[in-house]
């Protein structure tokens, strides 16, 4: 079965609005499993996604183990459902998903590994809740670290620079691809997600665990979902190396400072390497509003500015993602 038709039948079963619910809760008081305290073969662990000294280590090693649920159910009833819907999204990029018990709040993560699994955080998750009234930017978070899975699985993950802020910012870009293209986010409510989840950015540029500035996280976003927006308009669907190769460009374009490079010498350079990419790519790249992009990652322009997003049926938008 071709995998359009493998989403088209997903599709009749599952519906594809925002998984949004106003307000917040408290956790459930219903009775949960004690977890296991940690011993000395579980790995410790910390915000900041992953870290190459997980690799090898079981999906139950991390923090306290592993729980069947987040104890909330207005995160845990739309969960499995959700984990569905980017199985078909990131179709071709196996991922098994797990709830992790960070052991306490200072420990809230998420995290993909090269071992082929996901695991979200429980303290995370109530957080982003708590902290935003709506459970939907947990799905943002859950295609961050799918797409986290892809550089695994198409060998993008490069572990030897100075700082993980390429993969980390790739990762923003596929989230906003997801968040734009199958939850019709726009401009507005990325602007809110990345606010209130990844104002993780941070300014340590020597330090390995540097994921970019707020500003350069929020241009990420922007390219994500400027992407999604033209893909939706052009009817055009691209595949996972012609993504992963338009984002690379957009990666530069995004921390390549005015101090360091001049909008001209960016610009030739970029273009250079926009001619380098196979036609369709580089028909949907020159489409991209990069002066938009560049802005915001400059403090310049706002994610507010993108308030309608193409009117598709859900089938249609699903069918877009990629091969």
């Amino acid at each position: 079965m071709c995998v359009d038709d493998r989403r088209r039948r997903l599709l009749a079963g599952l519906a594809l609005s925002p998984l949004l619910i106003s307000g917040c809760s408290a956790e459930s008081d219903e009775p949960r499993p004690t977890p296991p305290p940690p011993t000395p073969s579980r790995v410790a662990i910390g915000a900041g996604c992953y870290q190459p000294s997980y690799a090898g280590a079981q999906a139950g090693n991390f923090g306290c183990g592993l729980l069947p649920a987040f104890g909330n159910p207005l995160i845990d009833g739309p969960w499995q459902q959700e984990i569905q819907i980017q199985a078909q999204f990131y179709a071709g990029v196996a991922a098994q998903v797990f709830v992790m018990d960070e052991c306490s709040p200072a420990n809230m993560n998420a995290l993909a590994s090269p071992d082929g699994y996901i695991l979200m955080g429980r303290y995370m998750a109530n957080d982003i809740l708590q902290r935003t009234g709506t459970n939907l930017p947990i799905a943002g978070v859950l295609a961050h670290e799918w797409a986290h899975r892809a550089q695994f699985t198409f060998g993008w993950m490069v572990q030897t620079e100075p700082t993980v802020r390429r993969t980390e910012l790739e990762a923003d870009m596929w989230s906003g691809l997801y968040m734009g293209l199958v939850k019709s986010w726009t401009g507005p409510l990325m602007q809110s997600y990345f606010q209130t989840l990844f104002n993780i950015g941070d300014f340590n540029f020597n330090n390995p665990g540097h994921h970019g500035t707020p500003n350069q996280r929020y241009a990420a976003g922007a390219t994500g979902i400027t992407l999604a927006f033209q893909l939706m308009q052009t009817g055009t669907r691209l595949g996972y190396e012609q993504i992963h190769a338009l984002f690379l460009n957009e990666v530069t374009r995004i921390t390549t400072t005015i101090q360091k490079m001049g909008e001209p010498e960016l610009e030739r350079l970029l273009d250079a390497r926009t001619d380098a990419l196979d036609a369709d790519t580089q028909r949907i790249a020159r489409r991209l509003d990069t002066a938009w992009i560049r802005g915001i990652a400059l403090g310049k322009r706002s994610l507010d500015e993108l308030t309608v997003m193409p009117d598709l049926p859900s089938w249609e938008r699903m069918n877009l993602a990629p091969y």
